[in-house]
């Protein structure tokens, strides 16, 4: 039966430039010893974390498209709702609305879609914290200020993608919209 072994030497000098001698004293103390797979510390930790960290790398790129593509839905179905609803924009804004009354309706509105859907994402998230624990690195799988980050993120990104059309919508012209009537 043969045993594997190792050795690990730690210099101030240049690593390489003591192999050498560290073989040197090696063949003195166990001349039948075979030595092999002379590596430098960084290599070994580069090759234990390699995947792991390709694998976090790989989840957060599809975090970060998945994140894209719910703001740039949320935006484009608001988009949509402002833009049918254009007409009653003009109608509300000719009659004495508010424009930042116009801004909490669609703030409002967006919020009857977004905080159901966080609510959910922090369930489900809450239930596969099991599945996703081996890819955490440092972080528990019931980390308080991670949930909160990325609730934060999403509210941040739901608040932007309602803004922009509802600003639009502040804008809209009364008459223009009264004529097209």
């Amino acid at each position: 039966m043969v045993s594997a072994s190792s050795l690990v030497v730690r210099t101030l000098t240049d690593p390489l430039a003591v192999v050498p001698a560290i073989e040197r004293a090696v063949r003195r103390v166990a001349p039948n010893v075979p030595l092999a797979d002379i590596v430098m510390m960084e290599q070994r930790v580069a090759e234990s974390t390699g995947r792991p960290r390709a694998l976090a790398t790989l989840v957060g790129a599809f975090a970060i498209v998945a994140v894209s593509l719910a703001g740039l839905g949320l935006y484009s179905v608001l988009s949509y709702v402002v833009g049918q609803r254009a007409s009653e924009i003009g109608l509300r804004l000719a009659l004495g609305g508010n424009p930042v009354s116009i801004l909490r309706l669609f703030l409002r509105q967006s919020a009857t879609v977004v905080i159901p859907g966080v609510v959910v994402g922090l369930t489900g998230a809450v239930f596969a914290r099991h599945a996703i624990a081996g890819l955490l690195f440092g972080i528990e799988p019931l980390d308080l200020p991670s949930y909160a980050a990325a609730t934060a993120v999403m509210l941040l990104i739901a608040g932007l993608a309602t803004y922009v059309p509802a600003r639009r919508a502040m804008r809209v012209d009364p008459m223009t919209s009264l004529r097209t009537e």
